[in-house]
């Protein structure tokens, strides 16, 4: 037996013990169960960090707390209060009696003594108490979390001569059942520059710190790009412009902030251009969130309008699964009323000229026919842009023949290009849905041919001697404008194709709302209220999971802000917005008149015009605190932008809510 081939046996073998907690050299044992399995592991990588002992694990699922067991000189047991370990098994049944009920989101910690060991329970009224009891359980050791990362203390602490768990009894309970952050985009201090790494951290810390939301506000799209509008965290488009995978056929421009793009009084300049060796933290001069790669400032063409998307799509679809994996719930949104790109879709015109034998088929009113031709039928419709699979619809024209042509490509020799009139599907485009194929007849006899998709056209063909020559193309049969929930279905079904696991989708009343003095008078509050139960059918139709929620810069419109408690269905669960006026206002009163639907308070723990300097909100986020338990808010979270500026906020936020 050669030397590699014994070295992997016994590592295999090493292995076998650990997976089942027969490790002699460990300074103690957890036992769990796979559901615990991320709890444990953080209590063992802490501990170590903190003192350089090691925890072994026990497999809980297959190991039962049998007597040899629980002589272990130093054990965890992590499970729920309602686990069968618990219940009936343990040995120390008495305290867990005393323990009493723990509802979701709460642990509980006890260490239990007896000659020879020492126990250290952590209880959790659901999966999730049980990861907050263990991040509870580790700040005994030292370890302070904050939002930009873990504070370790000096691995010279460590303890003298044996480990031993530390002796705690501490009960945790959140006082908000939604409790986390609102990252706001449109600024390069904030989520614009992150990627999925900068995600999975921020959703890592928020779970230590006993919060278990994120949500992330998208500024509309908007035919001219700029600051403040057409962000790629919401795309916005029909189901027709989707592939099977959630990946879009079309779209339009898309960024977020970096620094090529001017914005918000910052210049833009190449980052191989800064001073005093600043150009050596960056690596390319476009510098901005990862995936803009390739597309910094703006994508150029379609093809990366689409990327930009796609890879948002997916950077989100990874940072979320992240973050369910730790009890975060994710959500996104975008504004009411939803701002659409415009419906580009073209009729197709057919004109025919007796006196040139010609059929002309195109998109223009035949402005240049010279009063020769008399409109016949529409014969479909196209779009006036193209889109990726599409195909282009030329007219060419053979002045001495006097034939018009409408095909993708050159008919032959003598024919000259004269225009595009739109863009269709290519042949391999499913029909279904509206579209029906295009075809081309020629009549050698006048030199003339015909493109129809009609049956009238067919008929007319083959009653006065055309031949088919072969199918064009796909086009739509009717022009039928797409309706607001049309596009909400389009981006719901985006979502569940690219399997992005969101609990929330919320929808923005907008800034404007604000300063504007919106009322419940006010037409667009009556379009804002039709939009959102647009979303509420879309949601339905599409079968989605998430939950729908309202946000925005007021909880409603005046005179009675709560007015959205009344108007709206229970399709929406919940009904908040930021604190106005950043966060210089107390929160809205109008809050305690709310009793329908859920409601979550967003205090400003800072603010966009004081981005570059010390923000001091401490006391005003601890009485916008008070002020949700007061209004009995079940939600409270936090906007801001950067993760490095808001130490002792989160800090107390954390402290406050648990």
């Amino acid at each position: 037996m050669t030397e590699s081939v014994v070295l992997s046996l016994l590592c295999m073998l090493a292995l076998v013990l650990a997976a089942a907690g027969y490790e002699n050299d460990n300074e103690g044992l957890i036992w769990h169960r796979k559901e615990h399995l991320i709890a444990a592991k953080e209590i063992r990588r802490y501990v170590y960090a903190c003192t350089g002992y090691w925890l072994g694990f026990v497999d809980g699922d297959e190991n039962g707390l049998h007597s040899d067991l629980l002589k272990t000189q130093q054990l965890v047991v992590l499970a729920t209060l309602s686990d069968p370990i618990i219940t009936k098994d343990f040995l120390h049944v008495d305290v867990v009696h005393a323990v009493g009920d723990i509802s979701p989101q709460g642990y509980h910690l006890q260490t239990v003594e007896t000659d020879t060991s020492r126990h250290l329970l952590v209880i959790g009224g659901d999966d999730v108490g049980v990861l907050y009891g263990a991040y509870a359980l580790v700040e005994k050791f030292g370890v302070h979390f904050r939002l930009y990362g873990d504070i370790i203390p000096d691995r010279s602490a460590k303890l003298q001569g044996h480990f031993v768990l530390p002796h705690v009894k501490e009960a945790g309970q959140p006082e908000f059942e939604v409790r986390g952050l609102q990252p706001f985009h449109d600024f390069p201090e904030g989520p614009d520059w992150w990627g999925e790494e900068e995600y999975k951290a921020i959703t890592s810390q928020i779970s230590k710190q006993r919060m278990n939301f994120i949500g992330l506000h998208t500024y509309p799209y908007s035919p001219t790009p700029g600051t403040g509008r057409d962000e790629p965290t919401v795309w916005v488009g029909l189901v027709d412009d989707l592939n099977a995978d959630g990946t879009v056929k079309h779209s339009y421009p898309t960024s977020y902030a970096n620094t090529l793009r001017n914005q918000w009084g910052y210049t833009s300049l190449a980052t191989g251009n800064y001073s005093y060796g600043a150009r050596q933290l960056f690596e390319m001069d476009c510098y901005g969130s990862p995936v803009q790669l390739g597309n910094c400032p703006y994508p150029t063409n379609i093809s990366g309008n689409n990327q930009v998307f796609d890879e948002t799509g997916r950077m989100l679809k990874e940072a979320f699964e992240h973050a369910h994996t730790v009890g975060v719930q994710t959500c996104i949104g975008s504004e009411t009323p939803l701002s659409k790109p415009s419906a580009t879709v073209t009729p197709l015109n057919l004109y025919y000229s007796k006196l040139r034998q010609d059929n002309f088929l195109t998109t223009t009113q035949c402005a240049e026919c010279e009063n020769l031709y008399e409109f016949v039928r529409i014969e479909g419709f196209v779009y006036s842009s193209p889109f990726p699979e599409s195909m282009p619809l030329n007219t060419y024209y053979n002045g001495q023949l006097q034939d018009n042509v409408l095909s993708p490509t050159s008919p032959g020799e003598g024919y000259a290009f004269v225009r595009t009139e739109g863009y269709a599907f290519q042949l391999n485009a499913s029909l279904q849905e509206n579209k029906t194929k295009l075809a081309t007849y020629y009549n050698p006899k006048i030199h003339d041919h015909l493109t129809v998709s009609s049956k009238e056209g067919e008929i007319y063909a083959r009653d006065n001697g055309y031949s088919l020559n072969g199918s064009i193309a796909a086009v739509y049969q009717q022009a039928t404008v797409p309706l607001t929930r049309d596009y909400y279905e389009g981006i719901f079904t985006r979502i569940q194709r690219l399997g992005i696991p969101l609990d929330y989708y919320w929808i923005w009343t907008p800034e404007g709302w604000e300063g504007g003095q919106m009322n419940a008078n006010n037409t667009v509050f009556k379009e804002a209220v039709a939009d959102l139960a647009a979303a509420a059918e879309a949601r339905d139709s599409v079968k989605a999971p998430f939950k729908l929620a309202t946000c925005g810069w007021v909880v409603g419109p005046l005179p009675d802000r709560s007015l959205f408690d009344k108007v709206l269905s229970s399709a929406y669960s919940a009904i908040t917005s930021i604190d106005m006026h950043v966060g210089n206002t107390p929160v809205d009163p109008a809050y305690m008149k709310i009793s329908k639907h859920d409601k979550w308070a967003i205090p400003w723990m800072e603010d966009d015009p004081g981005l570059t300097a010390p923000e001091l909100w401490v006391n005003r986020t601890l009485e916008h605190m008070e002020d949700a338990k007061k209004y009995r808010c079940n939600g409270l979270l936090g906007i801001h932008c950067k993760y490095t500026g808001v130490v002792l906020l989160d800090g107390l936020t954390h402290r406050h809510v648990v």
